[in-house]
């Protein structure tokens, strides 16, 4: 700070110091002066509220500045040294008293003079204008008693005549000068000053108004005091002040309050002594006035308040309304009678109708007549009480008919007494969601290219139409359609000529097609014909009647395709070779019932071009050596693989593999056939009559044991179960071929278990026997498969030195509702433990079948309830993810 600037900060100290002195012997003169005429009379004293507005104003650094004014006093008197060793005394504990309390209202009470807060005039009234001017009072009276200038039977009454004389004008006249006279003293000696001059208070009023108010306030003073010139009556007419205050302070709030309340005072300081009124009459006015300020103050402070709430509401609501205009969200306000009482510009615009239409309408008015129930029911469970939000989609119809999918998310609002006021409803626009999700869902059923649905779609509906034919005695047909020479004709003319014969093959598909078929595209050229819901008509060799139908429709569709297409290119003309499959002549399930027709087309494409084949008795031995060959070329192109299931215990294992332990694996031969996973049950017969199986099931042991060999050597796997087959079991050197594969990984005998078709146990398989025996002799245990479906006996069991025991997934699968499939397992866990036996259950699918397995005391289980088959690597995944057994 430069020389100039503290010299000139030093001066404005120093005349805000002699102008605070200057007016507080004024003020303490003319009060001195009121005493000497009116004696007996209890004064005003304003000098306390001089006081209290500087500490509030420069702060309590200026407090001394308190006992320097009282020492100023002396001057000019006879000295006299009790008279000064008495003014002394009071301007110290004035000053401790008014510096204490700065030091309160601005540390724990938070009074900062930069800014005007409703709360800052409620303390400094109380805590300034009240208990400060009651401890100055309070401390003048018992330092007089204590030191003989008073008697101590009168302390009370002096304490409350000191405080009253205080109290009265620094409750009306100190908020008065720290509102208004704080900026301006502040601006003189350049402090910062107040952002804001007044206190927050209603809206201007007119000139009339303030002119009225004013009027009226003097009439009131200048009758109360026209009537009484000593006082009698004043106080009568003085309570005819509350009218014309009650208006001020209703209508100007706090700061016309501390106006009206700062005039009157001195008004009434200058009547009361003007006309000499009595001490009891004085008194009576200055509690009047205490009482009328408090009053008008407390009145102000509530007003006030009210009317920045009420803005600060209304800043809110234009806020909110621009937001709301601004957001995506739309936000409606429903009534409890279901009508629209506010909607944003937005929902008008989406709804193509002006904001009036929209407005005082029932909200479902608008809504699609499908979707109008569903709101109804949401709303009214809200209006009642029922429900205190719902949250749904509907669809609401434009003004030209269009419809617009709204996310709309509701809650109830109510009111103080807890009654339904209105809903409060907030609608997003999701048109363009719902079209892309129902675009996405529409590919994930159909093709691309041709729009007919999919393998998805026929595997959806295929099980379900099975199961309505099985109930009602009736057929199922699958019509497998091949076309002709197509890949020539994407070699020949291009994949867009290609596509396009696509297209139009597919369309005279469906139009040969009854209108409730299922028309598919399976890949590239191959499509499939699913009939459902076939009557039956005569009894036909093989087809038990129902063929009438699907072969009318390949003849339609021989007949469409040899109409020539027209193309880019030119005109070409195709032709199909279609296989019919039936349910039930030809195949029990879904699975079998589509490989079926592909094999019945198979044998069509190779009788020549345009030809149909009903998959049948006639047709067995050729369809056997269709597929026969088909697995050879498996072989060939390594379309077979080897997923694992995994080995649980059923104590520990739920829906939730994660939460229980693996016990061990069984590997699973599968064949990739054209994209589809195939199950040894529709091709192990075809590989045991053509001699692949052993082959196929040599590689398939060696990749087993090639990836579960590093699960057993780190701990993840405990136990490997193989398969193998009657043709594999009944070879010589079956055993040793088996072991020099576990040697080769270096996995221990003891960790393998080697699963057996139970037919194994029955007589006439001598040299399968000795293949089991030399599997245990090498350490290697041995469960029996599919146990309970057969006729296998105990003494077989006992005489094969079988360890493990797989019950058949048919009793595994009735075990939770049929008591007889209950007391059939539980007779075979007892067969497994008299022989020391472990107890399998194959094809646990629910978690009723585990629980009840449980009980009857099996342990160990497997099925789709744990996990599906699965690849190697997933296989892997779950070991390292679940706890091992």
């Amino acid at each position: 700070m430069s020389r100039t600037s503290l010299l000139g900060k030093c001066a404005r100290t120093l005349a805000v110091s002699i102008s605070f002195i200057a007016a507080w012997n004024l003020l303490n003169a003319l009060s001195r002066a009121v005493a000497l005429a009116q004696p007996g009379v209890p004064a005003w004293y304003l000098p306390p509220t001089l006081s209290l507005f500087a500490v509030l104003a420069f702060g309590v650094g200026y407090a001394p500045l308190i006992l320097v004014a009282h020492a100023v006093s002396l001057l000019g008197q006879p000295f006299a040294a009790a008279r000064s060793v008495q003014v002394l005394t009071q301007g110290v504990l004035d000053m401790l008293i008014y510096g204490g309390t700065g030091l309160i209202l601005m540390g724990p009470l938070g009074y900062d003079p930069l800014r005007r807060r409703i709360r800052d005039m409620t303390n400094v009234v109380v805590v300034a204008g009240l208990l400060a001017t009651l401890c100055a009072a309070a401390a003048s009276a018992l330092y007089a008693a204590a030191t003989g200038m008073a008697e101590w039977q009168h302390v009370p009454a002096t304490i409350a005549g000191g405080w009253i004389g205080r109290a009265a004008g620094t409750v009306a006249i100190l908020p008065f000068l720290v509102v208004y006279g704080t900026p301006l003293v502040r601006r003189l000696v350049r402090l910062p000053v107040p952002q804001r001059r007044r206190v927050p208070s209603l809206a201007p009023l007119s000139r009339v108004e303030t002119i009225g108010q004013a009027l009226s306030t003097a009439a009131i003073l200048t009758l109360a005091y026209a009537v009484s010139t000593t006082g009698s009556q004043a106080l009568s007419f003085l309570y005819f002040y509350f009218l014309p205050l009650a208006w001020i302070v209703v209508r100007r709030g706090l700061s016309g309050a501390i106006v009206v309340n700062a005039a009157t005072e001195l008004a009434v300081i200058v009547l009361s002594t003007w006309f000499g009124y009595t001490a009891a009459a004085t008194t009576g006015v200055q509690e009047f006035m205490l009482g009328a300020t408090l009053t008008s103050l407390l009145m102000g402070g509530v007003v006030s308040a009210r009317a920045r709430m009420e803005r600060q509401l209304r800043a809110a609501q234009e806020q909110l309304s621009r937001a709301e205009e601004a957001s995506s969200t739309m936000v409606l306000h429903v009534g409890i009678d279901a009508h629209c009482r506010k909607t944003p510009p937005a929902f008008s615009a989406l709804l193509k109708r002006t904001p009036g239409e929209t407005r005082a309408e029932p909200l479902v008015r608008f809504v699609a007549p499908d979707d109008r129930p569903a709101v109804q029911r949401a709303l009214q469970r809200i209006i009642d009480g029922e429900a205190h939000a719902a949250d749904l989609q509907a669809r609401f119809v434009d003004g030209v008919g269009h419809q617009h999918w709204l996310h709309l998310n509701m809650s109830g609002v109510r009111d103080m007494s807890g009654r339904p006021e209105f809903v409060l409803v907030f609608a997003n626009d999701i048109t363009s969601q719902r079209l892309e999700s129902e675009e996405v869902a529409y590919l994930a059923y159909h093709d691309a290219l041709t729009g007919l649905p999919n393998r998805s779609m026929l595997d959806e509906h295929l099980a379900p139409a099975l199961e309505r034919a099985r109930r009602s005695g009736r057929a199922v047909a699958a019509v497998f359609v091949d076309l002709d020479g197509f890949k020539a004709i994407n070699d020949s003319l291009g994949h867009a000529t290609g596509d396009a014969v696509l297209q139009v093959a597919a369309s005279r598909l469906r139009h040969s097609a009854r209108a409730t078929d299922l028309v598919v595209r399976l890949s590239g050229d191959e499509f499939l014909v699913m009939i459902s819901d076939i009557e039956r008509v005569g009894a036909g060799e093989g087809s038990g009647g129902y063929a009438h139908v699907p072969l009318a429709v390949s003849a339609n569709i021989h007949r469409s395709l040899t109409q020539p297409i027209d193309t880019a290119r030119g005109e070409i003309s195709i032709q199909a070779s279609i296989g019919v499959s039936i349910f039930p002549t030809d195949a029990q399930d879904g699975e079998t019932l589509v490989r079926h027709a592909d094999e019945a087309m198979y044998l069509a494409k190779r009788a020549g071009t345009g030809r149909t084949q009903r998959f049948g008795e006639l047709a067995d031995a050729q369809t056997q050596d269709a597929l026969s060959l088909r697995l050879f070329h498996a072989a060939e192109r390594h379309e077979f693989v080897v997923y694992f299931q995994p080995i649980v215990d059923l104590r520990s294992a739920g829906p939730e593999l994660a939460r229980g332990g693996i016990v061990g694996a069984e590997a699973l031969l599968r064949w990739c056939d054209r994209d589809v996973l195939t199950t040894p049950a529709s091709f192990l017969p075809y590989l045991e009559s053509s001699g692949l199986i052993e082959s196929v099931g040599t590689w398939a042991n060696r990749e087993a044991i090639r990836h579960a060999a590093p699960w057993l050597e780190s701990g993840l796997l405990r136990v490997l179960s193989l398969n193998l087959s009657l043709v594999q079991l009944a070879r010589v050197d079956g055993a040793a071929q088996l072991l020099a594969l576990l040697r080769e990984a270096r996995v221990d005998p003891k960790r393998v278990v080697v699963e057996i078709p139970e037919a194994v146990t029955t007589e006439g398989h001598q040299g399968a026997e000795r293949t089991v025996r030399a599997l245990c002799d090498a350490g290697i245990r041995i469960a029996v498969d599919g146990y309970g479906a057969g006729s296998s006996s105990i003494t077989a069991l006992r005489r094969m030195g079988a360890g493990w025991m797989k019950i058949d997934h048919a009793l595994v699968e009735r075990v939770d509702g049929d008591e007889a499939a209950g007391a059939v397992i539980a007779t075979l866990l007892g067969v497994a433990e008299g022989l020391r036996m472990e107890a399998v259950a194959e094809g646990v699918e629910s978690d009723a079948q585990r629980r009840r397995l449980v009980d009857l005391g099996c342990l160990l289980g497997q099925g789709f309830l744990f996990s599906a088959p699965v690849p190697a690597g997933e296989m892997e995944r779950l070991l390292s993810r679940v706890s091992m057994v």
